[in-house]
């Protein structure tokens, strides 16, 4: 029971990465309005827009290094090869 207890949010920061990276897609090189990228995210990884918000305040500094690197498409297609960037 104890390794199951260990397990539980092991992932969570490389989902919240990924989550920053689809929002910083959505709203920086797409154009999208915050509302319309939360609806968006939250249909992508099956969570509410509420906790996604909350997650994306925590990756705050992680999303300013997108932006101030000028991430593109590509750098991100190369990191998450499995989500569609187009």
């Amino acid at each position: 029971m104890a390794s199951e207890k260990h397990l539980k949010g092991c992932f969570t920061d490389d989902r919240d990465d990924a989550l920053a990276c689809r929002f910083f897609y959505w709203g920086h090189l797409e154009g999208k309005r915050y509302d319309i990228c939360l609806t968006q995210l939250s249909k992508e990884f099956f969570i509410s827009e509420t906790v996604i918000g909350q997650r994306l305040m925590q990756r705050q500094d992680f999303l300013k290094q997108l932006r101030l690197k000028n991430t593109t498409r590509k750098e991100l297609q190369r990191k998450y090869p499995f989500f569609s960037w187009n």
